[in-house]
């Protein structure tokens, strides 16, 4: 990664692209401190995590479509779900009927509980999961990843040239 030095504005399209884990490391690590010192930094990236790691602002792109925007804390927020992952093909009947709300496997080994993330509600999973032999390697409540708000906003599908679902 090559950078002017004393630059009062980045552009990176993919800087991480194609980079080693410790690469990846350092390269996030210089847009953060750039950042940091004054400079506005411009990432483009398939990486949520990435974005999640750096950014302040966001704007969710889909095919050149802006589909949603603003900052990560508002992007990111939701009042109303708690997500885990796990191992794949969980009882989410079962799981839901303890918890007395629907709950859904929405990728493998993702989940998905409709409820407030409330102390009892994460214990009550928690407690679900460890009586049938699993447990939450992790959890996000009150939260959704960027990933999560992606594939929601497009139902997991891509955007055609026309922009219609295909």
């Amino acid at each position: 990664l090559a950078l002017c030095a004393g630059s009062e504005l980045l552009l990176l399209d993919e800087p991480t692209a194609a980079v080693d884990a410790a690469g990846r490391e350092r390269i996030l690590d210089v847009i953060t401190a750039r950042a940091q010192t004054g400079s506005a930094v411009l990432v483009t990236t398939h990486r949520f995590d990435d974005v999640e790691r750096v950014a302040d602002r966001a704007v969710i792109l889909d095919h050149g479509r802006a589909v949603a925007q603003g900052t990560l804390a508002d992007l990111t927020k939701v009042d109303d779900r708690i997500e885990f992952a796990s191992i794949a093909g969980l009882d989410t009947a079962a799981l839901g009927a303890t918890l007395g709300r629907p709950v859904s496997e929405v990728r493998r080994g993702w989940y998905r509980a409709d409820m407030p993330p409330t102390p009892a509600a994460v214990a009550a999973i928690n407690s679900w999961l460890a009586d049938n032999g699993a447990m939450a390697e992790s959890m996000l409540a009150g939260r959704r990843t960027l990933e999560s708000l992606f594939l929601e906003l497009t139902n997991g599908e891509s955007v055609d040239a026309d922009g219609g679902r295909p």
